[in-house]
């Protein structure tokens, strides 16, 4: 069996490429920091929290001023999305193993599904979103974010986030259910 984890980190990444947020965070990007974006969305993982990164090749060293701009670039798109927010985790600068392969220079980010009201108990939450969706994929994508945010936030054994893991995993088309395994939920 799949760990839900991995079902879930892997559904999100998946839904998240292609999202139109994740071009307009891309436009945001090349607009305000001036730079070229390679459009590839990679997976990361950073200090146990799943995220991204996009590479970018004319970036040798990032300057302070791309920082800051890349920082305002991530609030102007954050301004235009719908289904994400995304947050800035770091940059890198190119590397080079000489005479081996080289890395561009990236940015990580993490991105989680946007929330348009504060709702005060997480199912009121599910139900707020799941109303949001129009199409059935988009309630999956919805059922898939909302599954990863409780494992990563919170204690999948808590009662109050078991419940309403057991909830939304009865929701899943049955082919994703029956590739879950609820006891592994760690990697």
């Amino acid at each position: 069996m799949i760990s839900l984890k991995h079902i879930l980190v892997e559904s999100l990444f998946d839904t998240l490429k292609r999202s139109p947020d994740l071009k307009i965070l891309i436009d945001a990007v090349r607009n305000v920091v001036n730079v070229d974006v390679d459009d590839m969305l990679k997976s990361a993982n950073m200090s146990g929290r799943e995220g991204y990164y996009l590479r970018v090749p004319s970036i040798r060293g990032w300057t302070t001023k791309q920082e800051e701009d890349l920082r305002l670039a991530f609030d102007e798109a954050n301004q235009k999305t719908k289904k994400y927010t995304f947050e800035l985790h770091d940059v890198e600068d190119w590397e080079e193993e000489p005479g081996e392969r080289y890395w561009d220079a990236s940015f990580t980010f993490f991105a989680t599904p946007a929330r348009t009201s504060e709702p005060n108990d997480k199912e009121t939450m599910y139900n707020a979103l799941v109303k949001q969706a129009r199409t059935d994929v988009e309630v999956e994508e919805t059922l898939i974010s909302l599954l990863l945010t409780a494992v990563q936030d919170g204690d999948p054994d808590d009662i109050d986030n078991r419940n309403l893991l057991d909830k939304q995993y009865n929701q899943l088309p049955g082919d994703i259910r029956s590739n879950i395994d609820f006891n592994a939920l760690d990697d």
